[in-house]
Order: C-alpha cells, then structure tokens, then sequence
C-alpha cells in the first residue's frame, strides 16, 4: 500500500458512497461505519499485487481510483475500473482467492472487511445490489468467452484444412506434449 501523499479524491464521504452501485438505497446507518472507519479506504502502487490467487477471502473491494489487472495463472484476464467490485466469488462462495489482481497506475479502493460484509448482506437491498453486480460480471464473462471460442473455432477450422482429420484428431488430443522435442 502507498502513503496517502498520492493526488487522490478525497475521502468518499456518505453522499459518495450511497451513489456506488453496491450502495444505492442502503439505510444511512449501515454505510456510516464506512465513513467513520479510517481503515476502509486503501491505496496501491502500479504493480503492486492487491489479492493473491490462493489466499483467503477476508474482504470485498471496490476500486474508486485507478485500474487494476485480473489475472490467473499468469494469464490476464479482464481489467477492472472504478466503481467496479473484486474479491467477491470467494468471499461469497468461502473459498480462496482464483485470481491475483494487481495494481495498474495508482489505485485507491474501499477495503469492506468481512464482518462488514457479513453485517451487510443481512440487508435485502445490499444482497440484491450485489447479486445484479454478479450477473453483470457472469454476463460479462460469457461475452468474452463467446468472443474467445469463435475466435478458436475459426482457427481450428483453418489448421483442420491444412491437415487430415486424423493428424488434425492427434495433434488436439496430445496436447502441448505434441511439440515436445523427442528422439524416434
């Protein structure tokens, strides 16, 4: 985390936070602690790694300032944007972190610590606010996988016509051993 030296916004104030899509029409008195607790609002270096894919999942965040990289296993996946929410399939589900996100530029984001949560989504309109950011994020992802599979199908069809269906078959079912350099 950096020192708040940094040329951020101010600190989000009642007014600012209810207008986050996480918080419309949330009672005051629940938004309030966010306010009041100093430990709510963190910042991050460009590079610097925000959640580790493995760890535990002990808070939500939502990036109010700043960028960040989601990645799994190396491979980037999405970027997020301000306004936008991470590290809640694991604290929902009560698992471990599935992806690393990772700081781009300078990032400032609300920290929600998990009794906070916890006391938050016994609010019906907290849990529904969530659940739409969900699907929003699940609608997103099926996008890009549709964009990734036609992407593949198109590819796979151009190496199948270079090749016969059985060395075509061979290659896909070997994997990435196939180029592996080997004495016959």
């Amino acid at each position: 985390m950096v020192s708040v030296d940094a040329p951020f916004p101010p600190r989000p104030d009642l007014k600012a936070l209810s207008s986050l899509p996480l918080f419309r029409h949330i009672p005051c008195d629940l938004i309030i602690p966010l306010v009041k607790d100093e430990n709510t609002i963190c910042y991050y270096h460009d590079g610097e790694v925000i959640l580790h894919q493995g760890d535990p999942a002990e808070s939500l965040f939502i990036l109010l300032h700043g960028q960040t990289r989601i990645i799994v296993d190396g491979i980037f996946l999405v970027a997020r944007k301000p306004y936008d929410l991470f590290g809640e399939l694991a604290f929902i589900n009560h698992t471990t972190r599935n992806a690393t996100v990772v700081a781009q530029g300078t990032v400032q984001a609300l920290v929600l610590h998990a009794s906070l949560v916890e006391r938050l989504m016994t609010d019906a309109t907290f849990t529904s606010n969530l659940l739409r950011l969900v699907a929003e994020k699940l609608d997103e992802a099926t996008q890009e996988r549709a964009f990734r599979f036609r992407n593949e199908a198109l590819l796979f069809s151009e190496f199948r016509a270079h090749l016969s269906p059985e060395v075509a078959q061979r290659l896909l079912t070997t994997g990435k051993r196939y180029g592996t350099p080997r004495y016959i």
